[in-house]
């Protein structure tokens, strides 16, 4: 994913522009890009983005940023810790993506 397009969703989530300082890839996100976005004010968050429509046998996974959305907000309402959501696109322009705080932890992989 592009410096670019990240910086282009941060505003679309009310963040200042410019307010992007990189973003490096992470694992795990399954068939999704994941990148940690790191902030000029120190701050980091992470942004899901699922394949490409024209990728064959994947278009439910543009749907499920959706429900992981929903479930990382019934999990805040019962003090579950877990990321906050930031932002869910689901628009044209800048196509589906999942913006949330980072949660500290080790992945179950480790």
């Amino acid at each position: 994913m592009s410096e670019e397009r990240a910086g282009r969703i941060l505003e679309a989530a009310g963040f200042p522009p410019g307010s992007l300082a990189g973003c490096r890839p992470m694992s795990g996100g399954t068939y999704n890009t994941v990148e940690e976005l790191r902030l000029t004010d120190g701050s980091r968050y992470v942004l899901k983005i699922p394949p490409p429509p024209t990728v064959p046998g994947m278009s439910h996974e543009r749907e499920l940023l959706v429900s992981e959305a929903e479930f990382y907000r019934a999990a805040a309402t019962v003090d579950v810790p877990s990321p906050r959501v930031v932002h869910v696109g689901m628009d044209a322009s800048e196509g589906s993506h999942l913006l949330m705080t980072a949660c500290p932890g080790d992945s179950w992989g480790t």
